[in-house]
């Protein structure tokens, strides 16, 4: 269900864990999560889409230096086996789907990773990241790079549009409108390893489908590409209002529920809107 969709060759594919040569998942997380975004049979928002990945989290925590490992991979990718140093960002990702958040527990600060974002920003890397399972107190979005105004952060929602739990609220000391937007992310049916089905709940659930949305729009209007800016203002007008919970408005839902069919309309008419 993903298989067809990876890129291939030597440097789609980098584990500074156990430096694997093609891609492994030890549990589940990171094929449920990519195929919600390019799987194909039925998953995929995005089915047609390419994708490379990274092991940043093979035994379900990390480290703020193979977070950094993983990013700088997905900006400027290498062969297996290669230097770090020249990877070709020629080859690099568009969209970033990251359904993980650097903890204090993992040796991060709030802006550990704050270069690193803005840096993928620069370069029209679009970077969307869950905004973490630690709700519903207000607040509880704090994990690095949820927290970073660089990136777009996602909730996640049940199928009646009620925000859930879990689901990691703002407000963000400094950083306005957090979560930006919502999506589904309660019972999520996706691919697991071994060629099967299963379910899922989490903001890691919700991410994958708005990276699935960004690449749809970049692919219906190419002049979007890169433009993290417009894009994110795209995906924000066009959200269906749902309905808050605690910490009223923004900080539960942000613009709203993101709907993949009015984005992508308004994309292919921009920026005639």
């Amino acid at each position: 269900m993903i298989a067809a969709g990876f890129r291939g060759g030597a440097d789609s594919w980098y584990d500074p864990w156990f430096g694997t040569a093609v891609p492994r998942d030890l549990d589940g997380h990171g094929t449920h999560t990519t195929a919600t975004a390019v799987g194909r049979g039925g998953v995929g928002v995005a089915p047609d889409a390419q994708w490379i990945g990274c092991a940043d989290l093979a035994r379900g925590v990390a480290n703020p230096g193979y977070y950094l490992d993983c990013l700088q991979f997905m900006f400027a990718p290498f062969p297996h086996g290669g230097d770090a140093f020249h990877g070709n960002p020629n080859r690099g990702a568009d969209v970033l789907t990251n359904s993980w958040g650097c903890s204090t527990l993992e040796g991060c600060r709030s802006d550990t990773l704050a270069a690193a974002a803005h840096a993928l920003s620069i370069a029209g890397i679009y970077p969307v990241f869950a905004a973490g399972n630690t709700g519903p107190d207000c607040g509880s979005i704090v994990d690095p790079l949820a927290n970073s105004p660089d990136v777009l952060t996602v909730g996640a929602v049940d199928r009646t549009g009620a925000v859930a739990d879990f689901s990691s609220r703002g407000p963000v000391s400094g950083v306005a409108g957090k979560p930006d937007v919502v999506a589904p992310g309660v019972n999520v049916l996706s691919a697991l390893p071994g060629n099967t089905y299963g379910t899922l709940s989490g903001t890691s659930m919700a991410t994958p489908h708005v990276a699935g949305v960004v690449a749809l729009m970049w692919s219906a209007n190419p002049r979007l590409r890169g433009d993290i800016a417009d894009t994110t203002t795209l995906l924000r007008t066009t959200a269906k209002s749902v309905r808050s919970a605690t910490c009223a408005g923004p900080n539960s839902t942000g613009a709203g529920l993101v709907d993949a069919a009015a984005a992508v309309t308004a994309a292919r008419i921009f920026p005639r809107m």
